[in-house]
């Protein structure tokens, strides 16, 4: 371990059911490890459970070598054998790592096994593990990445994409705090790639009542929304603009995470939407959320709320 030696192992561990760790899947104690330094970190903690004397040992042993490795798969595997032995005592020392290799990553070699490269991803997990916002502003420094293609006549066209690890991390550490971060990137970047705005869209629905910003892009939304269902004669632009208010009306009734406060400025975004439109297909539609948002509110209802739908046709039985 001190040497930081490896082998990586070749076999087809997924038809024995320890899964891919190539593609993101961690397994605690694998039937086959994927690396050599893997399975001695399983070894090491199976010995420290033996008895205080080796846990002690074995603990010094991890940090060791948490202090050592350069892999984000490695600070990963090797948190879970600490909180195995010691709950979360060595939480300092595992960010202190996370952050530094987010930080300082390493050299991409040639020809570089799939196995590390979801570094950074593996490193922004740990962060969201722990809740910890210490990392958020370079986190923000490094959100927008330029990405380079061809359009459909060959030309060069530079997108702006969303990381999707600081995306992820931002977003479910700070929650609704994360909105004032991304109304601007979705609000002042026109390369900003249609996959990025509509994940920005994602996380505005998630947190509308809760955040200002996210009511903001919601409400262009609508708007965009109305624009297409005014276009009467082309059914495709109705429909599309139909659907864009389902999702989002669809969205606000979420019971997710929601108290009294939430849905109590749900209902007041609502109404301030209603006075948006005379369309009676979407005033009917606000009606029925509204409705849906009042039982809400009623302890005994809510325990017996069924799935909420906009869609008028019967489901079969």
């Amino acid at each position: 371990l001190d040497d930081l030696e490896e082998v990586i192992f070749r076999e087809n561990t997924q038809e024995l059911l320890s899964g891919n760790w190539r593609d993101g899947r961690i397994y605690f104690d694998p039937i086959f490890p994927p690396t050599i330094r893997i399975g001695l970190f399983n070894t090491v903690r199976r010995i420290g459970k033996k008895s205080e004397k080796a846990k002690i040992e074995a603990e010094n042993v991890l940090l060791s070598a948490l202090a050592n490795t350069t892999r984000g798969l490695e600070v990963f595997y090797i948190t879970q054998a600490l909180e195995d032995l010691s709950g979360e005592k060595h939480k300092d020392a595992i960010l202190k790592e996370a952050k530094y290799l987010l930080q300082n990553p390493p050299d991409k070699e040639k020809g570089e096994d799939a196995l590390y490269r979801r570094h950074r991803t593996w490193l922004y997990d740990l962060l969201r593990k722990y809740k910890d916002e210490t990392y958020v502003e370079q986190a923000q420094s490094e959100l927008l990445v330029e990405n380079q293609r061809k359009d459909r006549e060959g030309n060069p066209l530079t997108t702006l994409e969303l990381d999707p690890a600081a995306m992820r991390y931002i977003t479910e550490v700070l929650g609704e705090r994360a909105m004032p971060i991304l109304r601007p990137i979705y609000e002042q970047n026109p390369e900003l790639s249609e996959g990025a705005r509509s994940a920005i869209r994602r996380v505005a629905a998630s947190n509308m009542g809760r955040s200002s910003d996210a009511d903001a892009i919601t409400t262009s939304r609508f708007q965009e929304g109305l624009k297409m269902m005014s276009k009467t004669e082309d059914k495709n632009s109705v429909g599309r603009g139909v659907g864009l208010f389902k999702y989002y009306l669809t969205a606000m009734t979420s019971g997710r995470g929601s108290s009294k406060e939430n849905i109590d400025n749900r209902r007041q975004y609502l109404s301030s939407l209603r006075g948006q439109t005379q369309n009676t297909e979407v005033l009917t539609m606000m009606d029925k959320v509204d409705k849906r948002l009042v039982d809400m509110l009623d302890p005994e209802k809510a325990k017996k709320l069924d799935r909420f739908t906009l869609d008028n046709r019967e489901r079969r039985r």
